[in-house]
Order: C-alpha cells, then sequence, then structure tokens
C-alpha cells in the first residue's frame, strides 16, 4: 500500500511538530496518613516522593485509537481559564445539530451504515480542525457487538466491514483538511477468540490485535504470526508481542512524554529493550 494514510501495523519516533503545549494530569497513590506506632516524638513513615504529574505532553494533537474493537481519538482538556472555557462551550455548540442537520461539513462522504459511528468520526475531524478544541486524545466504540459466540462470520464481515468503511472515510476526510500528520489513529481488540470453534462462533480468548493507521505510521508487523500448531494450556493462541511495549512507544514517540511514568520501568518509550519486550519503532 502506498503511504498515505493506509492501514498500518505498529511503527516508531518522530520530531514533532510544533503546536501548542497542553498538560495532562495523572493520578498517583494518596499520600500515606497513616502513624507510626509510639510516642509523641514519632514521625510519619516517609514515602518516596512522585511527581504528581508528567511533564508537558508535546507533539500531534490527537490520537484516534478504535476498541473491541474500540477506537481513541482525543480527550478534551479544559483549560483553567473562564475565557477559555467559554470558547471551547461556545465551539463545541457550533457543532450541534440543528433541525436535523449537522453544525458542520465535511470534505468527504461518509458511509450511511454502522450506526452513530460514522457520524462521530465525521464531528471529530471537524472538531480537531477547530484550534480553539485542546484535543488530545479521544476514545469510540467502533461498529456493533464482537462477542461472536454464535454466527461469528457473518457478525464480524459486517461489523468490520462497516467499521472500516468508517475509519477510512475519516482518514480522508484527515488528509483533505491537511491534519493528517498530526493524527494517529489506533483500532484494537479487547481481547481475542479461542482458536477452536464451537458452532457456529469462538469464546473468549488470548492475543488481541491492534493496528496503527494514519500519514506518519512506520508500516510493519510487530511480534509474529501466533499460528495453530502450537497453543497455550488454555487452548489460546500464544502471545508474540506485548502490548505494554506497544503503549510506550507510543507514549515516548508520538506523545513525546516519559513512557516510565504512566508503565512501570517502560523508560522512555524510545525503540529498544523493555522489560516488556523490545519497544517497536512505531513512527516514520
Amino acid at each position: 500500500m502506498s503511504k498515505r494514510g493506509r492501514g498500518k501495523a505498529h511503527a516508531g519516533a518522530h520530531e514533532a511538530k510544533s503546536v501548542p503545549e497542553k498538560g495532562v494530569t495523572a493520578q498517583t497513590d494518596a499520600p500515606n496518613r497513616g502513624g507510626a506506632p509510639g510516642g509523641g516524638g514519632d514521625e510519619l513513615p516517609q514515602r518516596p516522593q512522585r511527581p504528581l504529574r508528567p511533564p508537558l505532553i508535546r507533539g500531534p494533537a490527537a490520537w484516534l485509537a478504535l476498541a473491541g474493537v474500540t477506537v481513541l481519538v482525543a480527550v478534551i482538556t479544559v483549560m483553567a481559564w473562564p475565557r477559555r472555557h467559554f470558547d471551547m462551550v461556545k465551539a463545541l455548540a457550533s457543532f450541534a445539530e440543528h433541525e436535523g442537520v449537522p453544525g458542520f461539513t465535511s470534505p468527504v462522504a461518509y458511509p450511511t451504515a454502522g450506526g452513530e459511528f460514522p457520524a462521530r468520526l465525521a464531528a471529530l475531524a471537524a472538531m480537531l480542525a477547530d484550534e480553539s478544541l485542546p484535543i488530545k486524545c479521544v476514545s469510540l466504540t467502533a461498529v456493533g457487538s464482537y462477542d461472536t459466540h454464535s454466527d461469528e462470520a457473518e457478525t464480524l464481515s459486517t461489523n468490520l466491514g462497516e467499521t472500516v468503511a468508517s475509519v477510512l472515510a475519516f482518514q480522508r476526510d484527515l488528509e483533505a483538511r491537511k491534519l493528517d500528520d498530526r493524527v494517529l489513529i489506533q483500532l484494537w481488540s479487547e481481547f481475542g477468540r479461542r482458536p477452536r470453534e464451537n458452532g457456529s462462533g469462538t469464546d473468549h480468548g488470548a492475543g488481541g490485535v491492534a493496528f496503527l493507521i494514519g500519514s506518519r505510521v512506520k508500516g510493519q508487523m510487530v511480534g509474529e504470526y501466533p499460528g495453530l500448531a502450537k497453543l497455550d494450556p488454555n487452548e489460546n493462541l500464544v502471545n508474540t508481542s506485548d502490548f505494554r511495549a506497544m503503549y510506550a512507544g507510543l507514549l515516548g514517540q508520538w506523545f513525546q512524554t516519559e513512557a516510565g511514568l504512566v508503565i512501570p520501568e517502560a523508560g522512555s518509550g524510545l525503540a529498544g529493550p523493555s522489560p516488556y519486550g523490545t519497544i517497536p519503532q512505531l513512527i516514520a
């Protein structure tokens, strides 16, 4: 496939373009309030200091990811200043439907099948083009249900077909708006299925899958095809890569923040060895 906007598996590090920086708060454990036994002179036990928030995240404005199948795209961070907050609320209101007509236009046609999913992607693309909205990461649930204990062939064919058609339209929309170099799509499954059929479907299993899609993604396969010759003791597929290595790579290479602040011992998130296997180069 050609480079721009085609479906691609995980890939590597990038030099971010200059865009406004936005802070993201990370929750930490509550401070230790327990007292040590003993008299009034005893001191409270000290815990190691942990940062209350990661450093400012720099780089591309949005990360779209699809889950179980789900889609991650962007969380809107409400800025502290009242005027900024007012501007954001006003901007969001402009995207609302009026008498059945969306408050925005799209440069490409979106599918009509797929429920609300294609319309939500169309609205998101328009929001990403609005500089007054500080969008960083969004999560959307894709079309249909994937709990395919029965009628798997027909269900997957319909749901995946409608999901892919909507994501393709979204990518083409980003390209038409010249936003494609700032947005990364992650399409991922919540969990895998067992290889053995139970009639017309399969039961819950291991070995989930994820795809990165975007103009700046380095196209490559991470891990190996597991095959059916060797299964684990529960007759599940054997994982060939660790999802934490992928997320560490996204944090370090796309969001340009220290992956170890989010994933213990993940380090910088740049390509190389880690406790979770090799962190792949994700961005070209």
